[in-house]
């Protein structure tokens, strides 16, 4: 890092960015006004499933005759035309008929739920109209999210409530809460293209499949719950925009007894089936696919695209990305793509059965742990026999993986490099698997939930706070697919170890937008204490400004009575505003460049008395944080929206904790904590 250091010291600083007195000309100088008003919502204007009561697996002799009863509570969703699409339930039941429960009776799961503020459990259930003994006979479960409360830590808090709203946080949304870009923009895991941004703001309510009694299963019941608990949901929070439900396998119960008595390809078709009626049933109430997650989602809003689509038209991920089949079974299929892109079976005998055993191979948890080196020996030895026109080089397994992808996202560089060296390799590296990805793709996307998530037993660990860079051989492997294996400049470097996609961050990891939004609090806190310094005496100038020495030596904190000290902690605010709008990183040594010509020499007596750069920095730090859109308040989005339109947009936007922590390892301060006398830093994690 001091070498990165040390190349942006030859930075040099552009004077027409600055008028005589230090002022910015770039944009208008003048300096946010105090909002006295309190924090505002940042959005201000904008499962498991169970169908116990399936009936006996005795009933279920073959396939069809299971899966028929297994299906029996989703009425006659398995047909779906696009008439049905979001009438109301043939029964026509009348809402009073339903019972509205705000707990869940299982497990005590309403009570653990009742205690988490963001989320409220609703249940709605269907008696019989027997006054004396009334019976049960369906009910339905959902949970209604308010995200907006946990912005600042959403994956930990879905996380922390219930697997439901773990999973949901996980496949669809991205740390704040907001729909992942692959979800948008991918070419395919887009899917229908019609959810997009509206799906970062706003309650969502995550229904849970509905459970029907065995002697109502052909009743129209399970459409009546849904609706009636979606309209529920509106009436109890208005905030509330959209229902989302995920398609599982239906493994317990009865369905998971039955797929146990069939043999394996019945176990496929059987899943296929069943897997094809619920989608039906989710589509027949209004439901679209959310890109090519399991999810599906309801549009409050009538205008919305995805209640324009019929239900034909819905996207349908490929079977592969949806089955339960696994490497293990015995009628697992492997496919080869032809040059002409046809798209055949392996069978028969050797060397077209080859594929298998080397996916096998490839798949075998010991050869994946294996060494680079150990993993390219054994690839030597199995296929080196074969010319390179054999058509096992082109060998895909069932999600159109084929060895490139495999061994990219293995991070196997050596084997890579070896298998790059093969005339055919451009063929295999441009290839698109079922999601769409290339190798370089599928390496990108691994090396991204690495930095965002870790996963320990059951438990999933939001990691981003703590990401410290991609390690020697990870980058390494992203520029042999990337076409060149060159060793990159320093600040290149150091983009692409910490995951920079715009090519303009600072120091590798400070983006664009986050670099303007602490200079825009520098610009501002100057603005205040210069201000203060004319208008107070220094027992109340030091009172009123107690909230930014918190990274300030106790000393240097009584110190600031001294006229001199207090002016030079204010202009250090100013000096670092410019040294960012300048695309410099505000270290020390950067500090004392750029006021080396100050006179009088504010900043060297200010860090003479004991005073750091760094005390100012986190302050801004602080402050950035404390106004940030997701991490707080969202004033600095508010005042500056039209012009952080100007930036380019950067993975590591809004990571103003790993951003932070960074920088402290190049002021080289200590892991998770202040100059001595300040505060701990909220962002020191430790994963063993």
């Amino acid at each position: 890092m001091s070498s990165i250091s040390s190349a942006l010291d030859d930075l040099p600083l552009n004077e027409d960015t600055m008028g005589s007195d230090g002022s910015f000309r770039s944009y208008d100088s003048e300096v946010e006004d105090e909002e006295d008003e309190d924090s505002t919502d940042v959005f201000e204007d904008e499962t498991d499933t169970d169908l116990s009561s399936l009936g006996d697996a005795s009933e279920m002799d073959e396939c069809e005759d299971g899966m028929n009863t297994a299906l029996g509570s989703l009425g006659d969703a398995s047909n779906v035309d696009d008439s049905q699409t979001e009438k109301d339930s043939g029964l026509n039941i009348p809402n009073s008929a339903f019972e509205t429960d705000r707990d869940h009776d299982d497990d005590n799961a309403g009570e653990q739920i009742e205690k988490i503020p963001w989320l409220q459990s609703l249940k709605i259930s269907m008696p019989t109209a027997e006054s004396a003994n009334p019976k049960r006979v369906g009910h339905c479960y959902a949970m209604l999210i308010d995200r907006d409360p946990i912005r600042a830590d959403f994956y930990h808090s879905m996380e922390k409530a219930t697997p439901c709203t773990a999973s949901l946080a996980f496949v669809l949304f991205d740390r704040w809460g907001c729909l992942k870009n692959e979800h948008r923009k991918h070419p395919v895991k887009k899917g229908t293209g019609v959810w997009g941004s509206e799906l970062d703001k706003g309650g969502i309510l995550l229904i849970e499949l509905p459970r029907i009694d065995k002697e109502y299963l052909r009743e129209d019941l399970a459409r009546s719950l849904v609706q009636n608990i979606w309209a529920t949901a509106q009436s109890t929070n208005s905030d509330c925009m959209f229902a989302m439900a995920r398609v599982n396998y239906l493994k317990n119960g009865t369905v998971r007894d039955t797929r146990e008595e069939l043999a394996c390809r019945e176990v496929h078709s059987f899943d296929g089936r069943l897997l094809e009626v619920t989608e039906n049933f989710w589509r027949a109430m209004g439901f679209r696919r959310i890109g090519c997650s399991s999810y599906f989602g309801l549009a409050k809003d009538s205008s919305h695209p995805s209640r324009s689509l019929s239900a034909s038209e819905d996207y349908n991920p490929p079977l592969a990305l949806r089955s339960s089949l696994s490497a293990d079974d015995p009628e697992f299929t492997y496919l080869r793509v032809s040059h002409a892109g046809a798209v055949t079976d392996f069978q028969g005998s050797s060397p077209l059965n080859f594929p298998h055993g080397l996916y096998k191979r490839l798949s075998n948890i010991a050869i994946i742990q294996a060494d680079d080196s150990k993993t390219l020996d054994l690839l030597k030895a199995w296929l080196s026999m074969h010319s390179e026109r054999d058509p096992v080089w082109w060998s895909v397994d069932r999600h159109h993986n084929n060895i490139m992808h495999i061994l990219a996202r293995d991070q196997k560089f050596k084997t890579l490099l070896w298998l790059l060296e093969k005339r055919f390799a451009n063929e295999l590296q441009l290839a698109k698997n079922l999601e769409g990805d290339t190798p370089l793709d599928a390496l990108e996307t691994c090396l991204e939930k690495n930095r965002t998530l870790r996963y320990l037993g059951s438990i999933t660990i939001p990691t981003s706070d703590i990401f410290v860079g991609f390690l020697p051989i990870q980058m390494k492997c992203l520029l042999l697919l990337k076409g060149t294996t060159l060793p990159p400049k320093m600040l290149q470097s150091a983009r692409l170890k910490f995951g920079c996609d715009c090519g303009r961050c600072i120091a590798g990891f400070m983006s664009p937008r986050n670099s303007f939004a602490l200079e825009a609090q520098g610009r501002r806190l100057f603005s205040l204490l210069s201000r203060d310094l004319e208008i107070m005496s220094a027992d109340e100038w030091c009172k009123r400004q107690d909230y930014l020495f918190s990274h300030l030596l106790r000393s240097v904190r009584s110190d600031l009575i001294n006229l001199h000290l207090r002016q030079a902690f204010t202009k250090l605010f100013r000096s670092v505003a410019l040294a960012l709008h300048c695309k410099m990183l505000p270290t020390t040594r950067n500090m004392l460049q750029c006021t080396k010509n100050e006179s009088p020499p504010y900043t060297q007596d200010f860090l003479q008395h004991g005073g750091t750069v760094a005390a100012v920095v986190l302050a801004c730090f602080d402050r950035a944080i404390e106004r940030d859109i997701f991490l707080g308040n969202g004033k600095h989005h508010r005042r500056w929206h039209e012009y952080i339109k100007k930036f380019p947009i950067c993975r590591n936007d809004g990571e103003f904790i790993f951003a932070r922590r960074q920088y402290r390892r190049y002021e080289a301060l200590p892991e998770g904590e202040g100059p001595p006398g300040g505060m701990r830093d909220p962002g020191a994690i430790s994963i063993a």
